[in-house]
């Protein structure tokens, strides 16, 4: 009686740990390409930038960019960056994370540059 009893709290406890019924998936997300374009630009320029990624599973998964400079506008697989004012060298990360907390992470390289011809 107790194993049975303690079989069905195993077998309990997994199936409510898994969204929908589905398999616990370990795998981490795939981030096949990450992108800014344009990825040279001048200050206060507007990138976009995009994070292109699967998860084996099929679940759907959720991104979260960092920059340490400028300001990112969005929060899904496509975001626009705009630059700061001043001129500055970067990457912009993204994190992709899927519904077991699963993640991946990639960054793209960005170049703010002034005009050397002093227009901005």
């Amino acid at each position: 009686m107790i194993k049975r009893t303690t079989l069905l709290g195993v077998l309990l406890v997994l199936a409510c740990s898994t969204p929908q019924g589905k398999k616990n998936d370990t795998s981490p997300p795939i981030i096949n390409e990450i992108t800014a374009l344009p990825s040279a630009l001048s200050p206060n320029g507007q990138s976009t930038v995009k994070c292109k990624a699967t998860d084996e599973g099929g679940y759907p998964l959720q991104y979260t960019w960092h920059s340490p400079l400028g300001t990112i506008i969005g929060s899904d697989s496509v975001v626009t960056w705009v630059a700061p004012d001043f001129s500055c060298e970067i990457y912009i990360s993204c994190k992709v994370e899927d519904l077991f907390h699963n993640t991946a992470e990639d960054s793209v390289f960005v170049q703010v540059k002034a005009d050397s011809s002093g227009t901005g």
